[in-house]
């Protein structure tokens, strides 16, 4: 019971927290060629939802477009800050232009998971580092069997 009275004591009383929206982009995506954004919601002290959407702008980077939803568990003394663990759902738009044709060709479905850290200074700056993995598990008219790392590496801000 002590331990938990001085849980409480460290954490600040999420009622009285304003800030609950996070806007982050992930720098290693950004390298690659696949802008991208990531909005998150604070639900509570130790829970979040967050959306990624990436957009593939370099010619040979695919997927063109992904949209990664997820929930977020936080085990750190602030409000989801600390470790981590995720998971989601993935959708994957593409094309092919082999045949010149630029309309959108195929659509994958797949599910992730992963675990990270998040820092957060006293400004509200974040800095997240993050792994994960995602299963494709339907591509086109398809089953699809492959699979892909995630790797974060982002920075943004709370508000």
């Amino acid at each position: 019971q002590e331990l938990l009275e001085k849980q409480a004591k460290q954490r600040p009383i999420f009622s009285s927290y304003k800030v609950k929206n996070e806007i982050q982009t992930n720098m290693f995506f950004n390298i690659l060629g696949l802008a991208n954004i990531s909005y998150e919601r604070i639900i509570d002290e130790t829970m979040s939802i967050n959306t990624l959407l990436v957009f593939g702008l370099v010619d040979d980077v695919h997927p063109k477009f992904m949209l990664y939803p997820k929930i977020k568990f936080y085990f750190g003394d602030g409000i989801c800050d600390g470790w981590f663990v995720d998971s989601g759902l993935l959708l994957l738009l593409d094309y092919k232009d082999s045949s010149g044709y630029s309309g959108w060709q195929e659509t994958g479905f797949g599910i992730g998971a992963g675990f990270g850290y998040k820092f957060i200074n006293s400004a509200n700056w974040i800095f997240e580092l993050g792994i994960g993995i995602v299963k494709i598990l339907l591509k086109g008219d398809k089953v699809e069997k492959s699979s892909g790392a995630i790797i974060t590496i982002s920075g943004g801000k709370r508000f």
